[in-house]
């Protein structure tokens, strides 16, 4: 399993140890299609490492019907974001092709973060590296689909509905405001982006 691990390059910055302790606690399962791992609105007691398979995450729109989010693959958390914030799920998760997943209680989790500074650190690291991933992946979808107005804030509140008001604060103590003229370019694409700005 710790050679399945260290395959994955969103999870491969965790130590041997961690994955040790992760496989001591954690339970393979496999899921059919059409399994809803996680419900929009409702809390969920455990953290999924997707281990093969596809699953999709959902929002459901003013009108009922289903928008889709982005895709979840091999190698992917689902449901990390809640050791963020304690707050419902946001959005839904539904396997879409058979899938083996690492499910892992949370509270273990959450006990691991507050107990030993050098996980929590490696682990909030790797939350940080799979929010980043999403983003690129809403991007893209947002790219080849036909987006409503409006939709594109709408998607990334929804999946990244996580900062509080001392993130916001840290932000504004550690970044600085510029302003940018008329059709600056601020992000090249295949570009390394070595700060975030906010244009104001």
């Amino acid at each position: 399993m710790i050679q399945i691990f260290s395959s994955f390059d969103n999870i491969r910055n965790l130590q041997a140890s961690d994955f040790e302790w992760i496989e001591s606690m954690a339970q393979a399962e496999t899921h059919q299609p059409g399994t809803v791992l996680i419900k929009a609105g409702k809390f969920s007691p455990f953290i999924y490492l997707c281990l093969s398979g596809n699953l999709t995450a959902t929002s459901t729109q003013a009108d009922d019907s289903k928008q889709q989010l982005m895709e979840i693959s091999a190698g992917e958390l689902i449901g990390e974001t809640s050791l963020l914030d304690d707050r419902p799920n946001l959005y839904s998760v539904t396997v879409t092709k058979t899938a083996q997943l690492l499910t892992i209680p949370k509270h273990n989790i959450e006990h691991r973060l507050q107990s030993d500074r050098d996980f929590a650190a490696s682990f909030y690291h790797l939350l940080s590296i799979n929010l980043s991933e999403r983003l690129r992946k809403l991007t893209n979808l947002m790219g080849k689909q036909n987006i409503r107005e409006g939709e594109p804030l709408r998607k990334v509140l929804v999946v990244f509905a996580v900062l509080n008001d001392s993130d916001i604060s840290w932000m504004v103590a550690n970044g600085r405001a510029e302003k940018a003229a008329l059709n600056t370019v601020l992000i090249q694409q295949n570009r390394e982006l070595f700060c975030l700005r906010d244009r104001v």
